[in-house]
């Protein structure tokens, strides 16, 4: 009592001395007479055991125990584990003639990556070691079919997917933190928390986070088809097309749905040293307000799953005239119709000029989302259309002409759709060289 007494009179007076290391008992917390709150250390400055949180000593026993010959409290844990990486690239290449008349080619290429990330030696489900497998498959499939010496038709058929992981384990997103730990805090009802731990330089701690600090998993595709005949015909070679492609962005992530626990030493400091200075001295301790459960902010996420497509569809039509020996002149037409990405749920969204506001009294300007019906703008934000003539050019001479109506690019900002309906440039490119390996200058331009 007589102690409590004296601090008191110290805190209000602005003498009282701190001490580096000291853990303070939350409970404790008081308040002297010019308003400062102070708390009494624990004594001896160990925290009872009955005051230990369960959770955290559950958590607890999954540490690795010292394994430094010799070491003090600090440093005393050896964090070099070995690991392996990979990389193959493999592809298979085969023709088959049916006849003289028709061939069928094949083609398969992969790509696989194995590239540790975050690779901290702590056991599960305290690691935050990513073993990302990536794969990149490319299959295609062209048929030919020669209808006469002059008249040649194509049809090529391709896919492209890359997988693109940058998760945590996938067990650490099941563990049951629940039923184990005694843990509730996930969106997705399990999974292992990730822990923020701060250290001290003199009192030691857990310095590495813990937990899956990553949880995402991307994926794109495109398919593609693409269809043409070929005629010739005296000193012309005619050349008819189609295309059609569409592209796919998926994303899973479940980074930050098994809950954030950030700790300080905050929670076992003494508030009345805020504002002094302790001339480096450090109170409280990051590990200790851990063991109490005091957790000083947490956070959760949903977890979330996206997929945007777009398809693309083309024409073009196209004339090689050999002139003479020593020129070719090769002009055509060419038509794209490009729309922009959407997610197929059209849960994409943007301000709407129109649209009350509930958050702000019923004002305009409120959210509103692609799609059509209820709760709908009935349309969709963003689609381009693209006419350009191309390709007149020479052997030696080059020039292109080119009328192009066009947006931004298929991706554009993914997650936070453009507020505002995207320009539209009209431009036109000529450019003449006297080198035949110079290309023409593209004559689409993307709009400011």
């Amino acid at each position: 009592m007589n102690e409590t007494r004296t601090k008191t009179t110290a805190i209000a007076a602005g003498r009282h001395a701190y001490y580096e290391n000291t853990i303070y008992d939350p409970n404790s917390t008081a308040t002297a007479s010019n308003g400062v709150q102070y708390r009494q250390p624990f004594p001896g400055n160990i925290i009872p055991t009955s005051r230990l949180n369960p959770v955290a000593l559950k958590i607890q026993a999954y540490i690795p125990l010292p394994d430094v010959p010799g070491a003090s409290l600090l440093n005393n844990w050896y964090n070099s584990p070995k690991f392996t990486t990979r990389s193959a690239n493999d592809a298979v290449k085969g023709d088959y003639l049916f006849n003289e008349n028709h061939k069928l080619s094949i083609y398969l290429f992969r790509n696989g990556n194995l590239a540790p990330n975050n690779v901290d030696g702590l056991p599960f489900p305290l690691t935050t070691i990513q073993l990302p497998v990536g794969n990149t498959w490319l299959p295609r499939v062209n048929y030919d079919y020669t209808i006469s010496p002059t008249l040649i038709f194509h049809l090529g058929l391709g896919f492209l997917r890359f997988y693109n992981p940058a998760t945590a384990l996938p067990s650490e997103f099941t563990y049951n933190a629940s039923g184990v730990l005694g843990f509730n805090g996930s969106a997705i009802g399990t999974g292992f928390p990730v822990l923020s731990i701060p250290t001290s330089s003199t009192g030691g701690g857990f310095a590495p986070t813990a937990g899956p600090t990553s949880g995402d998993i991307s994926i794109y595709d495109k398919t593609q088809a693409q269809s043409s005949i070929t005629w010739v015909r005296g000193r012309h070679t005619y050349k008819l097309g189609a295309e059609w492609q569409e592209n796919m962005f998926a994303d899973l992530n479940l980074s930050g749905t098994t809950g954030n626990l950030n700790f300080s030493a905050a929670e076992t400091g003494d508030p009345s040293a805020q504002g002094q200075s302790l001339g480096g001295a450090g109170i409280g301790m990051g590990y200790a307000s851990f063991l109490l459960g005091l957790v000083d902010n947490a956070t959760v996420k949903p977890p979330q799953q996206l997929e945007y497509r777009n398809k693309h569809w083309g024409l073009f039509l196209q004339d090689d005239w050999k002139v003479n020996r020593k020129l070719t002149v090769n002009f055509g037409l060419r038509w794209d119709l490009q729309a922009e990405g959407h997610e197929i749920y059209n849960r994409s969204s943007m301000f709407g000029p129109t649209i009350p506001n509930p958050s702000a009294g019923g004002l305009l300007g409120g959210t509103v989302y692609e799609g059509y019906g209820p709760g709908r703008c009935d349309c969709y934000f963003d689609h381009r259309i693209r006419m350009p003539w191309v390709h007149v050019s020479a052997s030696r001479i080059r020039s292109v002409p080119g009328w192009c109506f066009a947006a931004g690019g298929v991706w554009s900002i993914p997650l936070s759709r453009r507020s505002t309906a995207s320009r539209v440039r009209r431009s036109r490119a000529w450019e003449s060289t006297r080198s035949p390996s110079m290309r023409p200058r593209t004559a689409c331009q993307q709009p400011l």
